[in-house]
């Protein structure tokens, strides 16, 4: 019985942590304009921390949406 309460708190933990890479990954797009649905929804609902960990590193050096939006 602890060990499936383990589980469970990692997967909620695993589930927190990427949507705080989304969070950031959109805040960070939202400071170079206005990020269309389109990129929105994909970021969204991109779901592997390695993906989501090289859109954060490219947000944070592009300087606009199209380049962001050309290097995912």
């Amino acid at each position: 019985m602890c060990r499936g309460m383990d589980i469970i708190r990692a997967e909620s933990r695993n589930e927190g942590i990427i949507d705080g890479q989304i969070e950031y990954i959109l805040d960070l797009l939202s400071d170079i304009g206005e990020v269309p649905d389109m990129i929105k929804n994909k970021i969204q609902s991109q779901k592997d921390p390695a993906t989501l960990k090289r859109w954060f590193k490219l947000a944070a050096r592009c300087d606009s949406l199209e380049d962001f939006m050309n290097q995912m």
